[in-house]
């Protein structure tokens, strides 16, 4: 194999004999082309019982701490539970409500942008439902960033998510770092 593991550790991990060394994980995702929560199968939920308190303290991170205490808090929020779909539909709700403590133009625009990358990934559910409401404030959301942006949110017709662009990755995942 390209990383020099052998055929029969390979056929151990497989028939659950052995399982491989966790040093070989990092290049074992490397090879495939996936991140290790990936190759885990790691998908990590919020608990929906703390859904409401969580969007509590984001709101009062923004109001209490400032602006950029509170952005931050979102954007290790996103970078957590991104599989997510209708807990990051809740986490765009509050960014909406809380660009209100933003600074300056460009604290706007950061946080509209923000939530635009939020929104795409929690179009791409099975749960019809909530990928509707997640158009529904993405419509909004581009409205508000700019007149022109509203042509985007003209291409993604209600119930069209589950073709070709259910599997895409928003753009924004750039934007946590």
């Amino acid at each position: 194999m390209a990383i020099g593991i052998s055929a029969p550790a390979v056929s151990k991990w497989e028939s659950g004999k052995s399982l491989p060394d966790i040093l070989l994980l990092k290049p074992i995702a490397r090879f495939f082309g996936v991140s290790l929560d990936e190759l885990m199968a790691f998908n990590q939920l919020m608990p929906p019982e703390k859904i409401d308190s969580v969007i509590k303290n984001g709101t009062l991170k923004f109001a209490e701490e400032g602006f950029e205490a509170g952005f931050a808090f979102v954007k290790q929020l996103y970078a957590d539970f991104q599989d997510d779909k209708a807990f990051l539909f809740r986490l765009a709700g509050m960014l909406y409500a809380c660009v209100n403590f933003a600074k300056n133009d460009n604290d706007v625009k950061e946080c509209f942008k923000f939530q635009q990358c939020i929104l795409e990934s929690a179009v791409n559910t099975q749960d019809e439902k909530l990928s509707n409401q997640s158009r529904f404030l993405l419509a909004v959301n581009l409205m508000n960033n700019s007149a022109g942006s509203i042509q985007k949110a003209d291409r993604k017709p209600f119930g069209s998510m589950h073709g070709s662009d259910a599997g895409r990755k928003p753009a924004a995942d750039a934007a946590i770092a």
